[in-house]
């Protein structure tokens, strides 16, 4: 075993912001089928408040990519303009927000996307979702990877900021359509963004229409309940793998940069809060040191 040296710098001195964002530079990693890729929901207890470690909502398990985001999605097949993914099963006017990883082949990377209303919808009634998806850490690299409904003339509207800083996008579906959409690439182990339903491009109008449950999908079929309320943003924080949960960098080694790390954020949540209790403290550190070394 390796002897435990830190860095004599202060560790107050970096920001955790800066710190998390040099952890999500280096977590490149493959990924296997979306098997152990981890995802930890928080949510603001109101718009604005920020207060994401005291609304840990719970952890999701990314779905399995396959091989593209369209096999996955399958827009328009059989249900025309809609998803027809077999990961889950849409429900009627809710939004469903998930996370899929690819095989690896591709450099590992993690999707995030939304699916409004669903194919079993009763009333089909169309609706209407107003939603902005920002990069936190890193603060930039989102893409639109997959529109539904990608045609200009269907009324949808995408927005990517400057880097890939965020998505902005503006969807209405008719009462013929069963569902609305997308996927956004880009994220990686470390990685945190943030979702909220927010005014995009017309006041006139509020950012949420025809929908009246929100929920976070997982691989294991479980879902986590969010709150639908306009611009009470949801935080999605990718994790480690759960067999080396100390690997706070996510470079297959768990060493003085991760306790740099977890020591930056003392006191804090964040992607050092191994037991998502909401503050990194010494059971996390205990948690880190047990997984000394390389991980399996």
């Amino acid at each position: 075993m390796r002897s435990l040296s830190l860095p004599q710098r202060p560790f107050r001195s970096l920001s955790p912001m800066r710190l998390v964002a040099l952890a999500a530079v280096a977590c490149a990693v493959d990924v296997a089928a979306g098997q152990g890729v981890r995802v930890r929901i928080s949510q603001e207890t109101a718009p604005g408040a920020g207060d994401f470690g005291a609304g840990i909502v719970g952890v999701i398990n990314a779905f399995p990519l396959g091989a593209s985001v369209e096999e996955f999605y399958q827009y328009g097949t059989p249900q025309p303009a809609s998803f027809n993914g077999s990961a889950f099963a849409s429900r009627s006017n809710t939004a469903h927000l998930f996370v899929a990883a690819n095989d690896g082949k591709s450099g590992g990377s993690i999707r995030v996307g939304m699916v409004f209303d669903g194919l079993t919808d009763a009333d089909f009634a169309g609706g209407r979702a107003e939603t902005r998806v920002t990069a936190i850490v890193p603060d930039a690299g989102l893409s639109l990877d997959l529109a539904d409904d990608p045609s200009d003339n269907s009324g949808d509207r995408y927005v990517v900021g400057s880097d890939g800083a965020f998505v902005a996008s503006d969807q209405r579906w008719a009462p013929t359509v069963r569902t609305d959409g997308y996927v956004l690439g880009g994220l990686a182990c470390g990685s945190v963004v943030h979702v909220a339903f927010t005014e995009f491009d017309d006041p006139e109008s509020p950012p949420i229409g025809g929908l009246d449950t929100f929920l976070a999908m997982s691989s294991d079929g479980s879902t986590l309940p969010l709150a639908l309320v306009a611009d009470r943003r949801v935080q999605l924080e990718v994790l480690p793998p759960e067999s080396c949960v100390g690997d706070l960098t996510c470079d297959g080694l768990v060493d003085n940069v991760d306790v740099a790390t977890m020591l930056s954020f003392w006191g804090y949540s964040g992607i050092s809060d191994i037991d998502g209790d909401g503050t990194t403290d010494s059971n996390d550190l205990s948690a880190l040191l047990g997984d000394w070394g390389e991980c399996p």
